[in-house]
């Protein structure tokens, strides 16, 4: 069956879940997509603007403490959207603090405890 439009393959705010290169990961997704005549675009959510549910693909990486928590307030704010992407059959990848963002609480020196994203997968929290 062909596809009507490429995969769209999100890189979930890079500037900030981006420590370990993570950018390569959704880069390697949509080169093998386009290996297999697959056609694939790479769109990249920046911090600051809210994450579509239009996305095939969702990828959230790694970063360090404080950009976690400023990704974890993007990631809450854009919960229904990724959730309904989900249900539609997006894939959530989360790898790193991504996993953790979308998982655990997040303690946060004078803030508190933040709730995590809590994205539910398929019957399990993910």
């Amino acid at each position: 069956m062909m596809r009507e439009s490429a995969v769209r393959v999100g890189l979930v705010f890079p500037e900030l879940l981006g420590t370990y290169g993570d950018r390569g990961n959704a880069v390697v997704l949509v080169q093998r997509c386009r290996w297999r005549g697959i056609p694939a675009e790479l769109v990249e959510v920046h911090a600051g603007a809210p994450i579509p549910d239009s996305l095939d693909v969702y990828l959230f990486g790694g970063g360090e403490d404080d950009p976690q928590l400023m990704a974890a307030a993007g990631m809450r704010a854009s919960r229904a959207a990724i959730e309904r992407a989900h249900a539609a059959g997006a894939v959530v990848f989360a790898v790193c603090a991504g996993f953790q963002t979308t998982t655990l609480p997040i303690k946060a020196g004078a803030v508190g405890r933040l709730p995590p994203m809590a994205v539910k997968l398929n019957g399990v929290m993910a």
